[in-house]
């Protein structure tokens, strides 16, 4: 003998079923499939996180790193002399990367000051940071092919860039930097 409870009698058995379609909801989207949750959680993380500026600084530093070494191709296979032709590929590819770093690395400090005044100090943080990329590239020319010593030059310089980036050119709030009360430190 079965016995069947209330429920089972109320709805019909699962061979009488209408099969459910899939991308039927009226009026609304479908729920994501739990894969896609978890790759938009993993790339929100990564992409928005404050913590995880480094790795955003380092993306957009690959990308115009890369802009930067085939600029220097292109000219020196046109015939340039390598250190000038790598020292335009490191001014046009900041340029570039200034603007990157504003929409992308440091995207929730944008509005920390006016925007000709963090490209004024990102240039001046550039400089600085170019001759230590000029100064590398030349040594390293002298034992490596140009490629790989603008590579080095570029690494050499990455990480002044992103401390001057992160304190000085898109420091939050434009503030000056102070040093912690005890108050604060404790």
């Amino acid at each position: 003998m079965v016995l069947r409870t209330t429920a089972a009698i109320a709805s019909p058995p699962l061979a009488r079923r209408k099969p459910e379609r899939r991308g039927a909801h009226v009026g609304s989207t479908p729920p994501p499939k739990e894969n896609e949750k978890t790759a938009t959680s993993l790339s929100s993380t990564l992409l928005s996180s404050r913590w995880n500026r480094a790795l955003r600084f380092a993306a957009v530093g690959g990308a115009t790193g890369a802009l930067q070494i085939l600029i220097l191709v292109v000219l020196e296979g046109r015939g340039w002399a390598a250190l000038p032709a790598n020292a335009v590929g490191f001014v046009f590819s900041a340029q570039v990367n200034f603007v990157l770093n504003s929409t992308f690395t440091w995207r929730d400090r944008a509005g920390s000051r006016p925007l000709w005044r963090r490209w004024a100090l990102f240039q001046g943080s550039i400089a600085s940071t170019a001759v230590l990329n000029q100064i590398v590239f030349a040594g390293a020319h002298v034992f490596a092919p140009s490629i790989v010593a603008s590579m080095c030059g570029i690494a050499g310089a990455s990480v002044g860039n992103f401390v001057l980036g992160d304190r000085l050119v898109f420091r939050r709030g434009g503030a000056t930097v102070t040093a912690p009360s005890p108050e604060q430190a404790a």
